[in-house]
């Protein structure tokens, strides 16, 4: 169901809430993510006062998806947004010395702005074909998802240290929502699982990952 909304109040309320949120120190890093020899993905990230923002880039296609989070006091995610970049389509190189080919820059095919309030999601979804805004339902505290962003994953692990373990995620590709349980196995692990999709972390001293593991899908992360 679509509807036509008004975001201005709602954005000016989610920032003014976020900006009292006490939050880490500044932190970086970058995840790899293989399946078996394969780099998948690779992810650059950054969090910074009230702010995570990150990109993840896909070497087999050249595409790439970049978020920036606004985080609330309780560790949710009000407000989002994320572009997604593809590299441009060159129809035929036949006869053609690419060496000499103009180099072009990737170009967005989609930017999207969701705003998450109670147990709904607006989301802004902006193509070549226009705007359009819908209107979606989820539970309350759900989280933006991210395919293959751990950097988000890593904030899953700061909100379920607030509510006891669950996390529902809102998967901002297919709007659907999805719970995942957490639990701390010590002080340097923990395990989160999707289902019958589990994901074991290593953790450093201050929760932050430094490794993961998805047995079931023979995926490995890495933190550099």
């Amino acid at each position: 169901m679509t509807h036509t909304i008004l975001l201005s109040a709602a954005l000016a309320a989610l920032c003014a809430g976020a900006a009292e949120a006490q939050t880490a120190a500044p932190d970086s890093g970058r995840f790899i993510i293989r399946h078996g020899a394969d780099t998948v993905a690779v992810e650059t990230f950054g969090r910074h006062d009230v702010t995570l923002a990150g990109t993840l880039e896909i070497p087999k296609t050249s595409t790439s998806e970049t978020f920036t989070a606004t985080i609330a006091p309780d560790q949710t995610i009000p407000l989002v947004e994320v572009i997604i970049r593809e590299p441009p389509k060159v129809l035929s190189s036949e006869g053609l010395d690419v060496a000499t080919m103009p180099h072009r820059e990737p170009h967005i095919v989609e930017r999207a702005r969701a705003i998450f309030r109670g147990d709904s999601v607006a989301v802004d979804a902006m193509r070549s074909s226009g705007i359009a805004t819908r209107v979606f339902g989820t539970q309350v505290g759900a989280l933006p998802y991210v395919n293959l962003s751990f950097a988000l994953l890593e904030q899953a692990l700061r909100r379920a240290a607030t509510t006891g373990g669950q996390v529902p995620f809102f998967n901002l590709a297919g709007t659907q929502t999805l719970v995942a349980t957490v639990t701390r196995a010590g002080a340097d692990s923990a395990q989160m699982k999707f289902g019958d999709v589990q994901i074991d972390f290593r953790l450093d001293p201050q929760s932050r990952i430094l490794g993961a593991r998805i047995a079931s899908q023979n995926v490995i992360v890495e933190r550099q």
